[in-house]
């Protein structure tokens, strides 16, 4: 090779990594971040967005409620109503203000209405609400009625009653064995 090639292979060289840099600037276009020689991304397209759908809340069961209101009086200007739980056998007196809105008790919220003597129960779960408990009856006495008196003596002697006789066997009878 001649000198005189060499110098045009060197000057093409260099003048093919002079133009390779505004080459690159002109290939990168916004991104600082984009990889050299390959498009850009193409842009995101934003999806419709929907409604959301309207949650549907079944509606709340109705039930009897466990407690009883066994009784109410009015002391020094504050009400007291007594409640029953029927299953655990429990009972407690809550007092109840006349300018206040509730009583919480066991987790769940009472409302007393001194006019009508009922209580509202309201249930901490929301899917279950409760009858309104009115004062409850006087509950009828069962078995027989108390005597304090003196207990009669019981009758030691016993009449001998009819002699009873051995039935015949019924069924299928073996007879004894021979020894």
């Amino acid at each position: 090779m001649t000198s005189f090639s060499v110098k045009i292979a060197r000057s093409i060289v260099l003048a093919c990594f002079l133009a390779l840099p505004p080459t690159f600037s002109l290939a990168q276009k916004a991104s600082p971040f984009a990889i050299p020689g390959r498009p850009p991304p193409p842009p995101k397209t934003v999806a419709p967005k929907y409604p959301q759908p309207k949650k549907i809340t079944p509606q709340a069961k109705t039930l009897p409620s466990p407690y009883e209101m066994r009784g109410c009086y009015n002391f020094e200007g504050k009400w007291y109503f007594a409640l029953y739980h029927k299953s655990t056998r429990q009972s407690a007196w809550l007092p109840w203000e006349e300018n206040s809105t509730s009583v919480t008790y066991a987790g769940d919220v009472f409302i007393f209405d001194h006019e009508n003597f009922e209580v509202t129960h309201e249930s901490s779960n929301p899917q279950v609400s409760y009858e309104s408990i009115s004062l409850a009856e006087e509950s009828k006495a069962s078995g027989a009625a108390f005597n304090p008196s003196a207990p009669k003596p019981a009758n030691k002697t016993k009449t001998p009653g009819p002699a009873v006789k051995p039935a015949k066997p019924r069924g299928l009878v073996l007879p004894k064995p021979n020894r």
